[in-house]
């Protein structure tokens, strides 16, 4: 597992004060406590009301900040205060393992 990711992620969004679970590939081998395949991603679930601020957090600390759109569509995330329409339609934030 690429643990070393997940620990910067994990303190990094620790000290942020926000509540967050990671989901996705890593959430499930965090749940098996074993490596299935190499990410580029880490997928990270939060409360709706906090995902501006986690978005803004992120990015003012280097991360690039992608939204899923359906469809495998990935939205970059590049002005939180021109998200309307992706506010309508997403439901996990993703964040760019590469800083």
């Amino acid at each position: 597992m690429q643990i070393n990711l997940i620990k910067e992620a994990n303190e990094l969004l620790f000290v942020s004060g926000f509540d967050y679970a990671f989901c996705g590939g890593f959430g499930i081998e965090l749940f098996l406590n074993r490596s299935i395949r190499k990410h580029s991603d880490i997928d990270v679930s939060a409360y709706w009301q906090d995902r501006d601020n986690i978005i803004l957090f992120m990015q003012s600390l280097g991360w690039n900040v992608y939204e899923m759109c359906g469809g495998g569509i990935a939205h970059h995330i590049s002005d939180v205060n021109n998200q309307i329409r992706a506010r309508e339609t997403s439901s996990v934030s993703k964040m760019d393992a590469t800083l």
